[in-house]
């Protein structure tokens, strides 16, 4: 890259690409088509990862390999659960946690062995950037020679320059092993054709057909999977199976992680994680594979709420909870009612502090009779409208009612467990962030 290159990316990298595409004429000295790729993926490295676009003289790949990455978010998070699996470890070893002393694999930091992490599948190195930090020793394993470039390039810059790059195969890489404290892995959610695909056995590498080796060469494995999958369907195709995250960002779910370890002996966890907030669980006991959930055995009598009469406070799990479908725990930990067993909607007299999602005080609860519809929308022109297990779409019932979007009012249209149909009506509770 020449100078006259680099100058033209850092002068432009705020500027529209679509508009500097066409001035490649008047700066026959700049690589324009390498620019213009720096500037778009500088641009959109500053969505997902914010303190890259500090370090100055990254690289970027091509926009599909950046989109296909993880967030900041979420690899920090990643980030955290192994310092927490290595002070779990450290626990362990002195009689402190349910990590086996017997294992064969790598000590933590601090017992005279050193700790290793191998990221199987690289690609852009996010996830890798930020876990690397944590352990001795981090080999980053990619297949495609142009990704590897990159990260020889960037690795030193974003403070890893003793970071292992491993230009190859993911598998044939894991076969050379010998043990290693963590594994990581990211299937790639795409056929050999390119077309999009979910289920663990369709994406590449197949995980399930590894799942055997990676038990036995790594303390632990840590998979990433996509957020479209049922959990307990994940759970049950990969063994030995500790933790599972769903992991979310401003209530979007973006992965789901499931952490293996043939050594950990404690029972399977639910984490559900939507920013700062993070509810724990035991996972899936006496629960049916098609209903996942999850149990807490702390119980909190519910307070009976009659449906129809306000005041109330009307409590919406955040997606991560809906995702792992821990309404038990949910309902038990935080004494609420269930309004449907369908609905995924709770009410209580009162907030609770630290509930994992939205809570809004009902004013007034109408069913879809006109003249209650009229009475209780008396003086509200707009809403932000919800429904949860109802017939009619946000759309119909905008027009129905002739509610625009926005405003302070909050109307959820749902059933309750006398099958009604019932649009809650109320504003939002400022909440507190829900820890483990």
């Amino acid at each position: 890259m020449n100078q006259q290159t680099t100058d033209f990316i850092l002068t432009h990298r705020h500027d529209d690409v679509r508009r500097l595409a066409f001035l490649a004429d008047r700066f026959p000295e700049v690589d324009m088509p390498f620019a213009l790729r720096q500037i778009d993926g500088w641009q959109s490295v500053g969505r997902k990862i914010p303190s890259w676009t500090q370090v100055e003289g990254l690289l970027f790949p091509p926009h599909l390999n950046i989109e296909q990455a993880s967030g900041e978010q979420t690899a920090a998070y990643k980030a955290r659960l192994i310092g927490r699996l290595l002070r779990g470890m450290e626990q362990g070893r002195t009689g402190g946690s349910g990590f086996s002393d017997d294992s064969g694999v790598s000590a933590p930091k601090g017992n005279g062995c050193k700790t290793s992490l191998m990221d199987l599948t690289g690609g852009m190195g996010i996830d890798f950037a930020f876990m690397a930090p944590v352990v001795d020793e981090a080999v980053y394993v990619e297949r495609d020679a142009a990704l590897c470039r990159l990260a020889r390039h960037n690795f030193p810059l974003l403070g890893l320059p003793e970071a292992v790059i491993v230009e190859g195969d993911g598998v044939e890489a894991l076969h050379r092993e010998a043990h290693c404290t963590f594994c990581f892995i990211d299937p790639a959610r795409r056929d050999r054709h390119g077309a999009r695909t979910y289920a663990i056995e369709d994406c590449l590498p197949n995980v399930i057909t590894l799942v055997d080796e990676l038990l036995e060469k790594a303390a632990y494995t840590l998979v990433k999977l996509s957020p479209m999958l049922d959990v307990s369907q994940a759970v049950r195709q990969l063994r030995h199976v500790v933790e599972v995250h769903v992991v979310s960002v401003r209530n979007e779910c973006k992965e789901l992680l499931l952490l293996l370890s043939r050594h950990d002996t404690r029972p399977t966890e639910v984490h559900c994680v939507n920013d700062d907030e993070v509810f724990t669980a035991p996972f899936g006991a006496g629960v049916p594979p098609a209903a996942p959930s999850c149990c807490q055995a702390e119980a909190v009598p519910a307070a009976v709420v009659d449906p129809l009469h306000p005041p109330f406070v009307l409590f919406e799990p955040n997606a991560s909870i809906m995702k792992a479908g821990c309404f038990d725990a949910l309902q038990h930990r935080f004494g609420l009612q269930k309004l449907a067993p369908n609905s995924h909607l709770f009410v209580a007299p009162a907030a609770h502090e630290g509930f994992p999602g939205r809570q809004f005080a009902v004013d007034a609860v109408t069913t879809m009779n006109k003249k209650q519809l009229r009475q209780a929308l008396k003086g509200i022109d707009k809403a932000n409208v919800t429904v949860r297990n109802f017939p009619l779409t946000v759309d119909r019932l905008r027009q129905k009612t002739g509610l625009t979007d926005g405003g302070d009012t909050y109307i959820f249209a749902t059933t309750d467990a006398r099958r009604r149909h019932l649009l809650f009506i109320g504003r939002r509770i400022a909440g507190h962030p829900a820890r483990s």
